[in-house]
């Protein structure tokens, strides 16, 4: 038995030497900095959008954990105006014939000693073991350097004469995928839809290549949105949407109007809007608009974005200035109230009129008003950030300004009762 698996162990060895090897190349390695995906999606044109790519659990070469991409389609449905891609032309067409390329960045090893051929090959629908070559070779590649980076490039019309697109052709809420092998291999003319085996080929990896002509129709309601430093906070609630990837914001500084629950294009088509990525996957709650600048009006929408990089109607608009915390607590010189209101407000005029002509008037008062600035700034902010602490210190502040008030007034009417009483003997004795 152990000589049958050092045989079989030494016969794998010799045919993936044999036919080289494919893998997923590295995007800072092999793509550079700021490159967000190994494959790359267009409408058969010169430019190209990337795709949203998760890395295989290991290096590919099992059909159980291959490379995961996703794409967005079109169909006539307009699916290109609900896209989060800059340039929406850039979305294939999938109707018959279909238009538009896939390309994928590989990292060959060919150390056989004679040239090699990259193919890509679909997994037949109809047998699971079988596949049919969809991108004609690539190459050659020879021995004498024994590593390479290639793009191998596949045409959607090929992918759909094998698989079927109809539903991605015809409906608008059809997902597709398909399974794809790329491989090195000694022929240079292996035609299209020519069947191969991957337990022959040996040595390639694998991509599972997700389609999408579906446009999510979740609803998105923006709530409140709080101020912060450069920043606003935007308080709302959605519905999941299915292959829920991120949620994202959109703002604009410059005075334009943002429509209201439009189109993701919509919006981006307004002057001075731009797509903020708020590091968020949050689809109900609490998520951090930034970076901002401070003092600038914005207007801001929220809205969720799939793995096919489709995106629901943006929220209602709405509005927030963002300001420097410590600017505006130094300008009003009231750090915890002003914390709570965040505003100018006839409640901090009031303390403020007291520490003046009341607190600052006396030795004990001077003390307070010492101590109160030199640990206020600390707690201030948090206060800011909060809305339960802010609405709390609003209640205090209000509760205390009723009963100095009601103080004063009570006080007003005990001096005029002992004005009065006093006064009554007098009346009694002169009549």
């Amino acid at each position: 038995m152990q000589k049958l698996l050092t045989l079989i162990l030494i016969l794998t060895s010799f045919q993936a030497l044999a036919d080289g090897s494919v893998r997923f190349a590295e995007l800072e390695e092999d793509l550079g900095a700021g490159a967000e995906s190994v494959v790359r999606v267009n409408d058969g044109g010169g430019s190209f959008f990337f795709a949203t790519f998760d890395e295989p659990a290991g290096d590919g070469t099992s059909t159980s954990s291959p490379g995961i991409s996703w794409f967005p389609v079109k169909n006539g449905n307009l699916q290109e105006d609900n896209v989060t891609i800059a340039t929406k032309t850039l979305v294939p067409e999938i109707r018959s014939p279909s238009n538009g390329l896939i390309q994928t960045y590989l990292r060959l090893t060919n150390n056989t000693g004679s040239v090699r051929y990259l193919y890509a090959a679909v997994q037949d629908p109809d047998n699971s073991s079988n596949y049919k070559i969809v991108a004609l070779a690539n190459g050659p590649y020879g021995s004498q350097a024994s590593v390479f980076l290639a793009w191998s490039q596949i045409e959607i019309e090929n992918l759909c004469t094998i698989v079927d697109c109809t539903n991605l052709r015809s409906g608008t809420s059809a997902t597709k995928n398909v399974l794809v092998y790329y491989f090195l291999d000694s022929q240079s003319n292996r035609g299209l839809d020519t069947d191969i085996s991957p337990s022959s080929e040996t040595g390639g990896v694998f991509l599972r290549l997700n389609m999408s002509a579906r446009i999510p129709n979740s609803s998105i309601t923006l709530q409140d949105i709080r101020r912060g430093d450069g920043r606003v906070v935007a308080v709302f609630t959605g519905t999941t949407i299915s292959d829920f990837r991120r949620t994202l914001a959109v703002v604009n500084g410059t005075g334009a109007n943002i429509p209201d629950n439009d189109t993701i294009q919509a919006a981006l088509a307004v002057a001075g809007t731009n797509l903020l990525d708020i590091e968020s996957a949050a689809t109900s709650g609490e998520v951090t608009i930034r970076p901002l600048v401070n003092g600038v009006d914005y207007e801001a929408a929220i809205f969720f974005e799939d793995k096919f990089q489709f995106a629901t109607k943006i929220s209602n608009v709405l509005q927030a200035r963002p300001e420097l915390i410590e600017a505006l607590l130094e300008k009003q010189a009231c750090y915890i109230l002003s914390a709570g209101f965040q505003e100018e407000h006839f409640i901090t005029d009031f303390y403020r009129s007291i520490r003046d002509k009341i607190l600052l008037k006396t030795q004990l008062g001077m003390l307070f008003v010492d101590w109160y600035y030199s640990t206020a700034p600390v707690y201030a902010p948090f206060v800011y950030s909060s809305p339960l602490l802010a609405f709390a210190v609003r209640c205090a502040a209000f509760m205390l300004w009723f009963f100095i008030n009601l103080a004063l007034l009570i006080g007003v009417i005990a001096l005029v009762n002992v004005i009065f009483k006093k006064l009554s003997p007098r009346r009694a004795n002169q009549s």
